[in-house]
């Protein structure tokens, strides 16, 4: 009686661990899943932060602030012809 008790809490504790296996398993999974998702931000991140830094550089030079200032100020360099439209 005694062999068929140890045998059947020895069965009983080997599925315990089983099933908490399969548990730990799929949170391993779906912890790799978060940790691919949040590689791919943090390189889609990087990729805007150098967009960013070459925006930067570029509103630093004359091109940009010469076209800024015909956008929205209306420069207009010599020799250049405005057409307005009619009201």
């Amino acid at each position: 009686m005694a062999m068929l008790l140890i045998t059947f809490v020895v069965c009983v504790m080997f599925g315990v661990l089983l099933m908490k296996g399969v548990q730990l398993h799929r949170q391993i999974d779906e912890n790799e899943r978060i940790r691919q998702e949040l590689n791919l931000e943090i390189e889609a991140e990087h990729a805007r932060t150098e967009e960013i830094g070459a925006l930067k550089e570029y509103m630093q030079t004359e091109d940009y602030i010469r076209q800024a200032a015909k956008d929205r100020l209306g420069l207009v360099e010599e020799g250049e012809i405005v057409f307005r439209p009619a009201d």
